[in-house]
């Protein structure tokens, strides 16, 4: 019975120290930044990406402690200190501090647990999302330019479903947002755009070129209205077209002008006819 008990007892360890081998392989060779602190928030296991995360030695890390490596005037920081106190864990983004004193986001995991011993650890995970926010930021500005534009912008599926619209859209067409979404551009059609048109325009995108081109299409509330148009493809990172994308600016007082132009030009040219009409009257 002894024996029995002192075998398990030895297996139990060894598992116990092949699970600490694992793990500790597992820490020193992860992508992201791992800390270990004892209950009194001391760090005192440091992974080499958190040394190359922050420009620091294990050491460096070790002595200056977290209030070295967070940055203590982000307003979120109490609040996730908070969060742990009272769960055991937090997730969320804080802003940390490399050893040059930039200031970088991150995206940090901690939990607190206790170790084969029975004291109280917490681990500490933060992985840098600089990139991410950097192209966070780069498709907010761009959808800002996108709905601030001065020409109407659609998006369909490869079905022609509209799935979006911008502002100006919206403006010009009379039909709100929700109206357009998941309609075909087929809501503007008025049939003064000719069936040729639209045929080309289809074997354009077919072929994977862009179409250039003018719709003579009708609003919401019934009015006719001119855009010249450019429809380019949308294609994925293995070249397949997922959607196609309208730019179109309302040209409708262009075209009166021209209009108006061709008329005047017609009517000179119909009053020089008369006038040398005239002229041979006069002779004869």
């Amino acid at each position: 019975m002894v024996e029995r008990e002192r075998i398990r007892r030895t297996q139990t360890e060894n598992t116990l120290h092949e699970n600490e081998a694992e793990y500790s392989l597992m820490i020193e060779h992860s992508g992201e930044a791992i800390f270990l602190t004892d209950q009194n928030g001391t760090i005192f296991s440091v992974n080499p990406a958190a040394c190359k995360m922050f420009g620091r030695s294990r050491e460096e890390i070790c002595t200056i402690g977290r209030a070295g490596i967070v940055n203590a005037n982000d307003p979120r920081l109490q609040l996730a200190l908070d969060e742990r106190i009272q769960t055991g864990k937090l997730n969320g983004e804080l802003n940390f501090i490399r050893s040059d004193g930039t200031i970088f986001p991150g995206e940090v995991s901690s939990t607190v647990f206790k170790d084969v011993h029975g004291n109280e650890r917490t681990s500490i995970i933060i992985r840098d999302i600089t990139e991410r926010k950097q192209s966070e930021e780069k498709l907010r500005q761009l959808s800002q330019a996108v709905e601030q534009s001065p020409v109407s912008i659609v998006i369909t599926d490869t079905n022609g479903t509209i799935q979006y619209v911008n502002q100006k859209f919206v403006e010009i067409t009379g039909y709100s947002l929700e109206e357009a979404i998941g309609k075909n551009p087929r809501i503007l059609k008025s049939g003064e755009t000719s069936p040729d048109e639209y045929k080309k325009l289809w074997q354009v995108l077919t072929a994977g070129e862009e179409w250039h081109g003018k719709f003579h299409n009708r609003k919401k509330n019934g009015d006719l209205y001119w855009e010249s148009a450019t429809i380019s493809l949308i294609v994925n990172a293995r070249g397949e077209t997922t959607h196609y994308l309208a730019v179109k600016e309302d040209i409708t007082e262009r075209k009166k002008f021209e209009e108006e132009i061709v008329a005047s030009r017609d009517q000179l040219r119909e009053l020089a006819l008369r006038m040398e009409q005239i002229r041979e009257e006069e002779r004869t």
